[in-house]
């Protein structure tokens, strides 16, 4: 997930699978200098149930980024989670660019046991596995601020052969930033006829205090007149995961004989 500063973003560790369980010390390790924990919702798998519950701590820190529940039932009480459930679910702030991991405590890490089960009348530890997350800041990517968008050739002429042009952006970050990323550029171009044709940059990796520029080829065929080309960027630290963010004003290039 890709998230900006001071934007909000949940986070649900879930149980799967636990039949049966009487207990559970399950713990959230991020880093408490990109995110802020707000509220943590501690209701877990046994809200609603019949079952009398006794909190063993129910807390969560930005010092040291840690969102920790345990929990017992009393006189054995059960539930059976055959589904995903959560067992907390986290609201965070964004506090900086800055990545986080998202890791669950195994067993070995805190020297407990992160679930417990009732069989035949004996409470036993519940082997299971965690499967981790990864929080990715939005690099600050932007255009440069003049000439961002441009066409190569910007006047194509149909008698000379030309059929498509290339649509360039160039992009930047500044160098007070530190948090890197990766950018393409998403090309909306308006025709002559009004009809618009989206067209896709390649993908560049950008480092701060430095430029890139992506482009696309644009077939016109022998469609003269003038194009209008829009065109938003698409940021991320997660190359698999990259969002829109800033749109710049229309480029007009012209198609002639």
């Amino acid at each position: 997930m890709n998230k900006r500063v001071l934007s909000s973003v949940t986070i649900i560790v879930l149980a799967t699978l636990a039949i049966l369980p009487v207990a559970y010390d399950v713990q959230l390790n991020y880093n408490g200098l990109a995110l802020t924990a707000m509220n943590v919702d501690f209701s877990g798998p046994y809200a609603g149930s019949a079952c009398q519950v006794l909190p063993v701590i129910e807390s969560f820190s930005d010092a040291t980024g840690t969102v920790r529940a345990a929990l017992t039932t009393l006189n054995g009480c059960t539930v059976d989670i055959s589904s995903p459930t959560p067992i907390f679910v986290v609201t965070f702030q964004v506090l900086t660019r800055q990545n986080s991991p998202l890791h669950i405590s195994t067993d070995s890490d805190c020297a407990c046991s992160s679930l417990a089960q009732y069989v035949s009348g004996n409470i036993l530890t519940v082997d299971h596995t965690t499967s981790d997350g990864t929080f990715f800041a939005e690099p600050n990517i932007v255009f440069i601020p003049l000439g961002n968008v441009t066409a190569v050739p910007v006047h194509p002429k149909v008698h000379k052969g030309d059929t498509s042009t290339k649509v360039e952006a160039i992009v930047t970050m500044s160098a007070t930033e530190t948090l890197p990323g990766f950018v393409f550029v998403v090309f909306d171009i308006v025709t002559p006829t009004g009809a618009t044709v989206t067209l896709t940059s390649n993908q560049a990796f950008v480092q701060p205090g430095t430029t890139a520029t992506v482009s696309a080829t644009y077939n016109f065929g022998t469609q003269t007149g003038f194009y209008t080309v829009f065109a938003t960027i698409q940021r991320g630290s997660d190359p698999t995961a990259l969002f829109p963010f800033q749109t710049a004003a229309g480029f007009v290039f012209h198609v002639s004989h």
